[in-house]
């Protein structure tokens, strides 16, 4: 994004803050990024500033759970909801539209500068907005589904990687194959943000479901053992519909030792690390996990992806189909085996009532 003109304009700089520095380095950083001298934090108050860059800082409260699966409905939750969607929102009409993040308020050189200011000023910018948010009524016809595949020589590979996208193309759907690292910012946004159905595997990669249309499903791919729930988390917070497959057999998944040795920045042994569970508190237990590669499982896969297409088509509502068995126990095996076709053939997801053991079907 730094390279980005459209943001930066004059090769404005960001600094990203995951937390408030102490009042000194704050100085430091504030002096790093304007032209005028800053002897004291209260000449910031005092003092008309040009500033040569965008300062955001992070509250601990807006950052997402990376480990535990977040469930609180307190308002911190509800504030973060509304800034992370304003900001994704933002972030894609000014893409998509060609708009400016930054821009002088006036043509004076030592004037101040605004953020938004021509979002505010655009009577086009609301109606974008409420474009981008607005929860889309599926068009009839295939999902477009989009995989994005890792760099070649990086670790995380999709090792029967040609099996899967056989498998993607052999289902009723549109699907375009991408490798991230050589396409520009502007050209992943205008990928993502057409596709109704995202596929990579965990990582940077996923954090492009900020540029999903609401409503649109994230497919999140897990080697074996190494899991977290921060894009999980993620996606819930932007409105995605999430869903996931985990490699669960180590037969199928390919370790580096040697790589990570070359690397390793802890005392721990090589035994510990080869050794579930992981040390979530230890970076080398972590890569050695995490950059496995894997071999996926494409009858899962196949499964995991025409679930999201079902859900597509039921525009994020779940239709079900109950069975309720009342005749003797042979017309109700007979019946039972047709409630599963018709539920099949409907989309729906059959629901079976509750039994005592000695009249249960099964």
């Amino acid at each position: 994004m730094l390279d980005f003109k459209v943001f930066f304009p004059d090769h404005h700089r960001v600094l990203l803050l995951d937390r408030t520095p102490e009042p000194t380095k704050f100085l430091s950083v504030v002096q790093s990024v304007t032209p005028t001298a800053v002897g004291s934090s209260r000449e910031l108050l005092n003092e008309s500033l040009v500033f040569k860059a965008a300062v955001i800082g992070l509250s601990r409260d807006a950052l997402v759970a990376e480990i535990v699966l977040e469930r609180g409905q307190e308002w911190r939750f509800r504030l973060r909801r509304k800034a992370l969607r304003l900001f994704s929102d933002s972030l894609k009409t000014s893409i998509l539209h060609g708009r400016l993040f930054v821009t002088n308020s006036h043509k004076h050189p030592n004037s101040r500068m605004r953020l938004f200011d021509e979002l505010d000023e655009s009577p086009d910018f609301y109606s974008d907005r409420k474009a981008l948010l607005r929860r889309p009524s599926w068009p009839i016809g295939r999902p477009r589904v989009t995989l994005v595949l890792r760099e070649a020589n990086t670790p995380r590979q999709i090792i029967n990687e040609n099996e899967v996208i056989q498998t993607l193309k052999n289902l009723p759907i549109t699907l375009s194959i991408h490798r991230f690292g050589s396409l520009s910012l502007v050209e992943q946004v205008r990928i993502v943000h057409k596709t109704d159905i995202f596929i990579t595997t965990h990582g940077a990669a996923m954090t492009h479901l900020i540029f999903l249309k609401p409503a649109a499903h994230v497919i999140e791919l897990f080697p074996f053992v190494f899991k977290k729930v921060i894009y999980q988390n993620f996606a819930a917070v932007l409105g995605v519909r999430y869903l996931q497959w985990q490699n669960m057999r180590q037969s199928r998944a390919k370790f580096y030792w040697n790589e990570l040795e070359m690397t390793k920045s802890t005392n721990m042994s090589k035994e510990r690390i080869q050794s579930l569970p992981i040390d979530w508190y230890n970076m080398d237990s972590k890569n050695y996990w995490r950059n496995q590669d894997t071999i996926v499982s494409v009858f899962e896969l196949r499964h995991v992806v025409e679930t999201a297409v079902k859900n597509r088509v039921n525009n994020g509502k779940t239709k079900f189909l109950i069975f309720m068995p009342w005749e003797q126990f042979n017309n109700q095996i007979v019946g039972f085996k047709s409630a599963c076709a018709v539920a099949k053939m409907l989309h729906r997801t059959l629901v079976v009532s509750y039994m005592k053991l000695n009249t249960c079907l099964f």
